[in-house]
């Protein structure tokens, strides 16, 4: 009797986990990568349509980028490069907070990367950028965080934006960094 109660418990255990390895296999399945790749933003951006919404000295301005105003957008993931408008779909909005006696401010950009695959996953970039108004023009440095919804929802990333100047009425945006959870 005693090597059948043996038995059964070793008989359950083997069961249980077996089932329990079934199923992180199960959950696991269609995951991502978690190492870390190299995630490079370039993109070249006019005409943003704004809105002032408290005057100077403390200057507050909103905003978002229409299509005409993205001259060229590319992304490299983990050495692959994806093209805007043949591969995503961008979405733009900013937030500008500058006080004008001091030439210091912050831009708020939160953009949306909707690629063009089954599912329409998105990649979402949160940038703050300090900026400083100097005689050479306007000084901007910044860092980001990355995240992504459905077929991407696995990815996150951080990263900066170098220190640049910025031509008036043009944005050379070059965000450089790291992402892990991506899928291809």
């Amino acid at each position: 009797m005693e090597r059948k109660i043996i038995f059964t418990v070793l008989i359950l255990t083997i069961i249980l986990f077996a089932s329990s390895m079934a199923s992180t296999v199960a959950a696991n399945r269609g995951q991502t990568k978690k190492e870390y790749v190299d995630y490079k933003f370039e993109a070249i951006l006019v005409n943003p349509v704004t809105k002032i919404i408290s005057p100077a000295p403390n200057l507050v301005v909103e905003g978002y980028r229409p299509a005409s105003g993205i001259q060229s957008c590319v992304v490299t993931i983990n050495d692959i490069k994806y093209s805007y408008p043949e591969d995503f779909d961008y979405a733009e909005n900013f937030t500008v907070k500058m006080n004008l006696i001091t030439g210091k401010g912050i831009l708020e950009v939160v953009t949306s990367l909707t690629f063009k695959i089954p599912g329409k996953p998105t990649l979402t970039e949160y940038l703050t950028v300090n900026t400083t108004i100097t005689n050479a023009g306007t000084l901007a440095e910044g860092t980001f965080y990355l995240i992504g919804t459905k077929t991407f929802n696995q990815v996150v990333g951080f990263g900066i934006e170098p220190e640049t100047y910025t031509t008036p009425g043009i944005d050379n945006a070059l965000h450089l960094g790291q992402i892990t959870g991506w899928p291809f």
